[in-house]
């Protein structure tokens, strides 16, 4: 995954996490970075989003790999 789009999925997990509507969501999109949508910002613009959801209370978690999930994992997959 890009790092572009890494981003955009970390602000739409942010925003479930946060519990935002769509409309306070695109408020606080707009006068963040003065835009509406993920779509036209720049990766600097996505960044600061992302940085501004953390200040609301947005943590970060890692992925969970296969193994750490207890998952079993296919002979090809070790």
């Amino acid at each position: 995954m890009s790092k572009t789009k890494s981003l955009i999925a970390q602000i739409h997990i942010a925003k479930k996490q946060l519990d935002m509507d769509d409309e306070t969501y695109r408020a606080f999109l707009k006068t963040t970075v003065n835009q509406s949508s993920c779509t036209g910002m720049s990766f600097s613009d996505l960044h600061k989003v992302v940085e501004a959801l953390k200040k609301k209370g947005f943590k970060v978690t890692a992925k969970k790999s296969a193994s750490a999930s207890g998952e079993k994992m296919s002979p090809s997959s070790k």
